[in-house]
Protein backbone atom coordinates (compact mmCIF):
# COMPACT_ATOMS: atom_id res chain seq x y z
CA UNK A 1 0.00 0.00 0.00
CA UNK A 2 1.08 3.23 -1.25
CA UNK A 3 1.72 6.09 1.72
CA UNK A 4 -0.09 8.53 -0.16
CA UNK A 5 -3.32 6.29 0.29
CA UNK A 6 -2.79 5.21 3.86
CA UNK A 7 -3.27 8.95 4.71
CA UNK A 8 -6.11 9.46 2.43
CA UNK A 9 -7.57 6.98 4.15
CA UNK A 10 -7.18 8.51 7.39
CA UNK A 11 -8.06 11.93 6.39
CA UNK A 12 -11.71 10.14 4.84
CA UNK A 13 -12.10 9.00 8.41
CA UNK A 14 -12.12 11.56 10.29
CA UNK A 15 -14.19 13.82 7.84
CA UNK A 16 -16.53 11.08 7.89
CA UNK A 17 -16.18 11.46 12.13
CA UNK A 18 -16.86 14.92 12.20
CA UNK A 19 -19.95 14.88 9.38
CA UNK A 20 -21.95 11.93 11.59
CA UNK A 21 -21.55 12.09 15.05
CA UNK A 22 -22.14 8.76 17.16
CA UNK A 23 -25.20 9.90 19.81
CA UNK A 24 -24.67 6.94 22.57
CA UNK A 25 -27.68 8.31 25.12
CA UNK A 26 -30.37 9.46 23.56
CA UNK A 27 -33.31 10.93 25.79
CA UNK A 28 -36.00 8.69 26.46
CA UNK A 29 -37.85 10.59 28.85
CA UNK A 30 -37.65 12.29 32.15
CA UNK A 31 -37.21 9.25 35.32
CA UNK A 32 -39.37 9.30 38.34
CA UNK A 33 -36.73 11.19 40.55
CA UNK A 34 -36.23 13.89 37.74
CA UNK A 35 -40.08 15.01 38.45
CA UNK A 36 -39.34 15.90 41.95
CA UNK A 37 -40.57 18.91 43.24
CA UNK A 38 -37.26 20.17 44.72
CA UNK A 39 -36.17 20.29 41.29
CA UNK A 40 -38.96 22.74 39.95
CA UNK A 41 -38.22 26.50 39.64
CA UNK A 42 -41.11 27.31 41.26
CA UNK A 43 -40.61 25.22 44.32
CA UNK A 44 -40.05 27.59 47.28
CA UNK A 45 -38.15 25.03 49.75
CA UNK A 46 -39.57 23.21 52.57
CA UNK A 47 -41.17 26.29 54.27
CA UNK A 48 -42.81 28.19 51.60
CA UNK A 49 -43.21 24.97 48.66
CA UNK A 50 -44.62 25.33 45.71
CA UNK A 51 -45.05 28.86 44.91
CA UNK A 52 -47.78 28.05 42.17
CA UNK A 53 -51.66 26.53 42.08
CA UNK A 54 -51.20 23.83 39.38
CA UNK A 55 -48.05 21.48 38.82
CA UNK A 56 -46.61 22.28 35.79
CA UNK A 57 -44.61 19.58 35.42
CA UNK A 58 -47.79 17.01 35.85
CA UNK A 59 -47.97 15.52 32.30
CA UNK A 60 -44.17 14.72 32.38
CA UNK A 61 -44.68 12.95 35.92
CA UNK A 62 -47.41 11.06 34.32
CA UNK A 63 -45.05 9.54 31.43
CA UNK A 64 -42.41 9.04 34.39
CA UNK A 65 -44.62 6.68 36.08
CA UNK A 66 -45.88 5.02 33.41
CA UNK A 67 -42.90 4.12 31.81
CA UNK A 68 -41.59 2.47 35.19
CA UNK A 69 -44.54 0.88 35.95
CA UNK A 70 -44.03 -0.74 32.38
CA UNK A 71 -40.18 -1.38 33.61
CA UNK A 72 -41.52 -2.77 36.70
CA UNK A 73 -44.08 -5.39 35.19
CA UNK A 74 -41.98 -6.16 32.19
CA UNK A 75 -43.73 -4.15 29.70
CA UNK A 76 -47.14 -5.32 30.44
CA UNK A 77 -49.83 -3.23 31.25
CA UNK A 78 -50.64 0.87 30.18
CA UNK A 79 -48.31 2.06 27.38
CA UNK A 80 -46.57 5.31 28.17
CA UNK A 81 -48.40 8.22 27.17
Amino acid sequence: MAKGSRSAISVAKLQNARTSPAILNRFTGYSVADCECCWCRFYGGKKTGCTIDECCCLEERAQAAARENMKMNGGIGNEPM
